[in-house]
C-alpha cells in the first residue's frame, strides 16, 4: 500500500508503477504456479514457489511507494497499487490456503472466501481514510497478513487449524489495531527475516521454520512496538 502523503504527478506512468505492477505480476504467476504445477510438479513446491511470490510482491509493494514520494508516481498510481494488492495479497494467499488443504474441507474454503473479502474491504478502506504522516497503519495490512496466511498454507495445518488462523487474519486486517509501518526502529527486524528467507529457500533450514518465523514477526511487530511506546510513556510521565 502506497502512502496517501502528497507526492508529485507528472507522468502517465512512472517509475513507481513499475514497481506496483511488478507487485501484481507476483501475484499472476503465484496463481498461475498453484494451477499449473511447479519444479517437480508437487503442492508443496507450488506453494513454496507462491509464498516466495508473496513476499517478492510485498517488497515491491513497500517500494514503489517510497519511489513515487522520492521521484513522483504516476497519475494512475493508487488505482494501480489497489488492483494489484487484491490479487497478491489477496487472491493469491486465499487460494495457498485452499490448495495446501488435501482434505477439501468446505470450512477453509469458506475461511478464504472470507479472508479475500476482508483484503478487498481493507484496501478500499485504506484508500478512503489513510491519514497522510501517520506512524501506524490502522489495522493490519494487506502485506503483511498475506505473508502471515502463506505462512500458514506452507504448515499445512488440519482444517480446525488452518480455518480460524485465516479468519483471525481477516478479523485484524479490519480491526483498528495499530501496526507500525517501517521505520528504523523495526527495519532491523524485518530485515532478519528477508535473511532467513534467503536462507531458507538457499535449503540452510526447512521452509516449515522460516512460515513460523513468519508468523512469529507479523504478530511480535506491533506487540514489540506498542511495549516500546509503553515504556517510553512511562518514563516521561511526570513524578509527584
Amino acid at each position: 500500500m502506497r502512502d496517501s502523503a502528497p507526492r508529485r504527478r507528472s507522468r502517465e506512468f512512472s517509475l513507481a508503477d513499475v514497481l506496483t505492477i511488478g507487485n501484481g505480476v507476483c501475484g499472476l504467476i503465484g496463481l498461475a504456479v498453484l494451477t499449473r504445477g511447479a519444479g517437480d510438479g508437487s503442492p508443496e513446491t507450488a506453494l513454496e514457489v507462491a509464498a516466495a511470490l508473496t513476499a517478492a510482491g510485498a517488497l515491491c509493494d513497500g517500494l514503489d511507494g517510497a519511489v513515487a514520494r522520492r521521484f513522483g508516481g504516476g497519475r494512475y498510481g493508487d488505482m494501480l497499487d489497489m488492483l494489484s494488492d487484491v490479487v497478491t495479497f489477496g487472491v493469491l494467499p486465499a487460494l495457498m490456503v485452499v490448495v495446501a488443504d488435501t482434505s477439501e474441507s468446505v470450512v477453509v474454503l469458506a475461511a478464504a472466501t472470507l479472508y479475500f473479502v476482508a483484503v478487498a474491504v481493507r484496501l478500499a478502506r485504506f484508500g478512503a481514510t489513510a491519514a497522510a504522516g501517520s506512524e501506524t497503519f490502522s489495522g493490519f495490512p494487506c502485506p503483511q497478513t498475506a505473508i502471515g496466511v502463506a505462512s500458514i498454507a506452507l504448515l499445512e495445518p488440519q482444517p480446525w487449524v488452518a480455518a480460524p488462523l485465516t479468519l483471525l487474519f481477516a478479523a485484524l486486517m479490519l480491526s483498528h489495531v495499530p501496526y507500525p509501518k517501517v521505520s528504523a526502529a523495526n527495519a532491523p527486524l524485518r530485515a532478519c527475516w528477508v535473511g532467513l528467507a534467503v536462507a531458507a529457500y538457499a535449503g540452510a533450514f526447512p521452509i516449515e521454520v522460516l512460515a513460523i518465523v513468519s508468523l512469529t514477526t507479523v504478530f511480535a511487530t506491533p506487540l514489540l512496538v506498542a511495549l516500546a511506546r509503553a515504556r517510553f510513556a512511562r518514563r516521561e510521565a511526570p513524578i509527584w
